[in-house]
């Protein structure tokens, strides 16, 4: 999900980490928690909630706030900057014209992120897989975005048409229904594997900001 930790960090970037460390965000991290058992059980149930809120979210039409702790928005999307599921930058650094892992608000004021693959932090079932979410420290909004040549929901179970000619056939609701039954099962065969996976790798996970 994050940078590798043998990834090489400027003093610049480990100075805002430090700094990040302080905020609110990063309240269950190792350092405030009695033992590394409490901040596993954290850990996984922030990520947990993060999740639940994004799956409603993304049901919803686009643009929609919803409340979303600081603590569960970290777990799952880290601090500013590069990450495996896609980038996270801090809006009011951004237009400053600072480097993509500065924040200057301490998760008060809007972030923006750009995720191009959920499936290392959401799961493989989770959809859409390509989306943008906007986040001020307690509110977040979905934008949901569809990937090159990936259909929409509505798209998808929509009557579609194929050109023949001059003449066309429709493919109807029943068969895409169909398809659609077929793809979730699979899709749930694939997330029982894939969370067991991301379940052992994000309990190995340090603090997403620096352990304060």
């Amino acid at each position: 999900r994050n940078r590798p930790a043998s990834s090489f960090r400027s003093p610049e970037e480990v100075e805002q980490r430090r700094i990040l460390a302080q905020s609110h965000a990063n309240l269950h991290a190792r350092s405030s928690c009695s033992s590394d058992a409490e901040h596993a059980s954290l850990l996984v149930a922030d990520q947990r909630d993060a999740r639940r809120r994004l799956v409603t979210a993304a049901r919803r039409a686009r643009g929609v706030q919803f409340q979303l702790p600081a603590t569960s928005f970290v777990a799952v999307f880290g601090s500013p900057g590069e990450h495996g599921y896609g980038k996270q930058q801090c809006d009011p650094a951004n237009s400053a014209g600072l480097a993509l892992f500065r924040c200057t608000c301490g998760f008060t004021d809007w972030h923006t992120v750009s995720v191009d693959s959920a499936a290392c932090i959401l799961g493989e079932a989770f959809q859409p897989q390509s989306f943008e979410l906007r986040f001020n420290g307690q509110v977040a909004e979905f934008r949901g975005k569809a990937a090159k040549g990936q259909a929409t929901l509505a798209q998808f179970a929509a009557p579609s048409t194929v050109a023949s000619g001059e003449k066309t056939s429709n493919i109807s609701l029943h068969e895409n229904s169909e398809r659609s039954a077929k793809n979730r099962r699979s899709l749930d065969e694939k997330a029982s594997i894939a969370v067991l996976f991301a379940k052992q790798r994000r309990l190995a996970d340090a603090a997403i900001v620096i352990d304060g």
